[in-house]
């Protein structure tokens, strides 16, 4: 949080050179100070010629009295155990050295909030709680001792600060101890898959309705990944929370719950749970599964099973005006439509041959290839054209030209259950257009309505400058020679 400035005087050659030369500096009083995050030191060097031009240049290098090297801790750790890392204390060139073990800390980010948490340890007959600081030399081990709450679950990633016997610099170690801590002895571990009640992965995935009972899979295995017998002695699953999105902060309840095909609550390496459905159904959002297992004296929780719950019912879309086959003479025209719920909608404008080869007949989009807004014999518009518009998105292709805004507000009126666009046509051509709509609700379900006019408008002289279709460029002479007008 602050920086000095150290002038070293102790430095060659003192005097003049040409072309280049080789550098030595000197740490003030022999021996160079801790310097910067992980013994950085960064000289700025000022070089002057005889006119007294002054040019400065830069140099970085490591300097550090000991190097650390943290070992690997074989197997698990139980959570409330305490851990012994091995770790070597080595000078630069290799010879082995003396440190001073000052702190000994992590990052958690699984508890009420993420903190800095220290730790306190041993060296032979030295701890940290009763000594500020305890020394090893060459290879040796350190224990660490668990917090009140024990390891978080998982890998563990312990940070070091080291001292000189002097305590004039200090070292933090290149590379962390680190250890997988879990609950057990056994090293029990586990995961939940959703599945059905056959062990079919379901076609919904994680999401399920409202009124639907959730099955899942769980699969418990030891610390050499065989699988473990054990008894299912408690299931629960979270209130779904817009604000809470790891374990310690989730408000859990006691489930009603059956093990599939099993008259006991017990499982040989995995089996399915089918979690009853409260008496008023779920909330909808993100539910989390946990289970507690216990085989003899031995417990321990398998945690971070999910389910989306959510309505699976689609928006029905109705498209109100303009109505199927309508006339439009004016350069603009208001789009209105309607949907059973809230929903969010965009709007695909495009030439009616277009729109009958992508939308008509799809199942996806549920629009009849028989409907009257798929017609080709009242409907023709084979003029490649479209329009693409969302709230505050809009993309075209117009006259063999395209384009897109986006980031503003395009003027369409969505998100209730009643919307409008009001759309213009100017520089799209003389033709029959469809138009989708698609509208998605909270839960991405998507619902879908169409329309199918024909645009039959004065072009401007700008738009008949680009006129490319000669049907339409004569359908506008006629239309200007009958307004008298001869240009």
């Amino acid at each position: 949080m602050s920086n000095t400035i150290t002038t070293y005087t102790n430095y060659t050659p003192t005097g003049t050179f040409n072309g280049n030369t080789t550098l030595r500096v000197c740490p003030n009083n022999g021996k160079w100070t801790g310097g910067s995050w992980g013994n950085y030191h960064y000289l700025t060097i000022k070089v002057s010629d005889t006119t007294g031009n002054t040019q400065d240049g830069w140099l970085s290098f490591q300097a550090k009295p000991f190097t650390i090297s943290w070992g690997t801790v074989s197997g698990t750790v139980v959570k409330t155990s305490s851990a012994v890392v091995p770790v070597s204390i080595t000078t630069v060139s290799g010879g082995s050295a003396s440190a001073y073990l000052t702190r000994l800390n992590q990052w958690r980010y699984d508890g009420y909030n993420s903190r800095s948490e220290d730790y306190v340890f041993s060296i032979g007959s030295c701890y940290s709680n009763v000594s500020t600081r305890c020394i090893a030399t060459g290879s040796t081990n350190v224990t660490v001792y668990p917090p009140s709450d024990g390891w978080q679950e998982g890998y563990n990633y312990i940070n070091s600060e080291w001292s000189t016997s002097d305590n004039t610099t200090s070292v933090t170690a290149d590379n962390s101890a680190y250890f997988n801590s879990r609950s057990t002895a056994q090293g029990w571990t586990g995961w939940f898959d959703s599945v059905d009640t056959t062990g079919a992965w379901r076609n919904n995935g994680n999401n399920y309705a409202l009124s639907e009972n959730i099955t899942m899979r769980l699969t418990v295995r030891d610390i050499n990944n065989a699988a473990v017998t054990v008894n299912i002695t408690n299931v629960e699953y979270s209130t779904p929370s817009t604000t809470c999105w790891s374990d310690y902060c989730r408000t859990y309840n006691t489930a009603t719950y059956a093990i599939v095909g099993q008259s006991n609550n017990q499982i040989s390496g995995s089996g399915i749970i089918s979690i009853q459905k409260p008496s008023t159904n779920w909330t909808k959002g993100y539910v989390y599964i946990r289970a507690t297992i216990q085989s003899g004296s031995t417990t321990a929780t398998i945690k971070d099973g999910y389910a989306y719950i959510k309505d699976f019912t689609a928006p029905v879309v109705n498209v109100t005006t303009p109505v199927v086959n309508t006339n439009i003479t004016a350069s603009t025209f208001m789009l209105n439509w309607t949907t059973t719920e809230n929903s969010q909608c965009w709007i695909n404008m495009v030439n009616h041959q277009t729109f009958n080869s992508w939308y008509c007949g799809s199942s996806w989009y549920n629009i009849s290839s028989t409907s009257t807004a798929c017609n080709t014999t009242i409907f023709t518009g084979t003029n490649y054209t479209y329009e693409y518009v969302g709230k505050d998105y809009k993309s075209w292709y117009k006259n063999n030209t395209w384009g897109y805004t986006y980031g503003g507000s395009t003027g369409m009126v969505t998100g209730g259950t009643v919307h409008n666009y009001n759309y213009t046509l100017t520089g799209m051509p003389n033709q029959a257009y469809g138009l989708l709509v698609t509208c998605a609700d909270e839960d991405w379900n998507y619902g879908h309505g169409a329309t199918a006019i024909r645009s039959n408008r004065t072009l401007s002289l700008a738009e008949l400058s680009k006129a490319t279709d000669e049907q339409q460029l004569a359908q506008t002479i006629e239309e200007f020679a009958k307004k008298g007008e001869n240009k």
